[in-house]
């Protein structure tokens, strides 16, 4: 039996995707064609005419075809069955594409599990380009039987057709298998926990932040779901980008280089876990040695100094100034310390002359000593300083400080100083 139909048959896609070709058919679909030699995405919807209800599809299936000639693609070339045996006509219609579904109508991408190589010429004997791994998206440059010419980032080459999905078959490819992300487009995008403008703020992300798209929640017009930790939230659709993580393919070139560079940063990374292990083992070692200096320390009773209560408030003010923070036992060795250089007969043999002497303590230096003098001493550094002056010494006759942060001085550790 003849089939009457219409095809527009000389439109590019881009602009013949919202046009409906519609044709008459008998019961059998075998000879139904669609004359075209452009790349179409068509669905076949069939109407049972024998009730009255033109119009109303009983079956509906999507695909993407290209005929090489005039000659047309009938139903069964598309891998179409009919729905209902009691189907008496069909129709035929190119369906409307969304932006993002037409930006893949010449796209390509590997159906592998790893990667895909890419090769100079079209043949399995040729010179390997770069690789296209499993997720690479490719635009197609040339279409061929078994091979086809694509790019990818730098990479230009020839895959083989069978190892590859093409078009809208890429396009849902990646759907499947590729991580679809919300980029924000605005600052303090606010995320919701329900599809409401007011609903509860889970959280808010910056400008550019991306957020993983659940894509088996359901949405309502205007919103995105997004992944929240394991919670789903809500964005609203204005104000983000929604997109497949596809990737680029790599030149063999990008590759090694790529490699070189996370070979150099993996060694750095581990010559600076290195340096800091060696470090905190230095740093292990010196705390032992300190402690173990420390534990030696012991007092001894030398000679007293002559003192009056000035002189017992005016070491006392500076043992609170170059230790107050420190334990009582590193005050009196700051004590001692004075003490020791004043028998010894620094800045002419009294405890002024030393205190005061030209480049030995900051304090007394900075001014720092007369405000401690003004306020007066506490009762721990004037403790201390009475001790150190009747002779008491736990230095063993040191006349020198400094703090263990500043100084690799090796001595008696007492806190964090270092006495020699």
């Amino acid at each position: 039996m003849k089939l009457n139909k219409k095809v527009i048959g000389s439109m590019t896609v881009l602009s013949s995707l919202c046009v409906m070709t519609t044709v008459a058919a008998m019961s059998s679909t075998d000879n139904f064609k669609l004359n075209t030699n452009s790349n179409k995405v068509v669905a076949v919807a069939y109407t049972d005419t024998n009730k009255g209800r033109a119009g109303v599809s009983a079956g509906f299936a999507r695909t993407s075809v290209k005929a090489e000639n005039n000659n047309g693609i009938s139903v069964k070339d598309l891998g179409l069955e009919m729905v209902s045996s009691s189907m008496t006509s069909g129709q035929l219609t190119e369906l409307s594409l969304t932006a993002e579904e037409k930006e893949w109508l010449n796209c390509a991408m590997p159906n592998v599990d790893d990667y895909l190589c890419v090769r100079a010429d079209k043949n399995q004997d040729s010179e390997i380009v770069g690789k296209l791994y499993r997720g690479n998206k490719a635009t197609v440059v040339e279409k061929g039987d078994v091979w086809t010419k694509i790019t990818s980032g730098n990479l230009t080459g020839y895959v083989r057709n069978d190892m590859c999905v093409f078009g809208i078959d890429a396009y849902n490819f990646a759907k499947a298998n590729c991580e679809t992300v919300a980029t924000s487009k605005t600052e303090g995008l606010r995320v919701r926990a329900t599809q409401d403008v007011n609903g509860q703020i889970s959280t808010v992300v910056d400008n550019g932040a991306q957020l993983t798209v659940d894509t088996a929640a359901q949405t309502q017009d205007g919103w995105v779901a997004v992944k929240v930790g394991d919670a789903t939230c809500f964005v609203s659709k204005e104000f983000v980008d929604v997109t497949m993580k596809t990737g680029n393919g790599v030149t063999l070139e990008e590759e090694a280089a790529a490699q070189a560079a996370e070979k150099a940063a993996r060694e750095q990374a581990e010559q600076a876990a290195a340096a800091k292990a060696a470090e905190e083992a230095s740093k292990a070692e010196l705390s032992e040695s300190s402690s173990r200096q420390q534990s030696t320390t012991t007092r001894t009773q030398g000679s007293a100094l002559a003192a009056n209560a000035s002189d017992v408030t005016l070491l006392a003010a500076l043992i609170q100034c170059e230790a107050g923070g420190e334990s009582y036992e590193c005050q009196l060795a700051v004590g001692s310390v004075v003490v020791n250089r004043v028998h010894s007969g620094y800045g002419g043999g009294t405890l002024y002359g030393v205190i005061y002497q030209r480049g030995q303590f900051g304090p007394a230096m900075t001014g720092k000593l007369e405000r401690t003098l003004a306020k007066g001493p506490n009762s721990t550094s004037v403790r201390a300083a009475q001790e150190a002056l009747s002779g008491v010494d736990n230095v063993n006759g040191c006349r020198n400080f400094r703090d263990t942060s500043s100084s690799n001085r090796s001595g008696i550790v007492i806190g964090g100083m270092v006495f020699f």
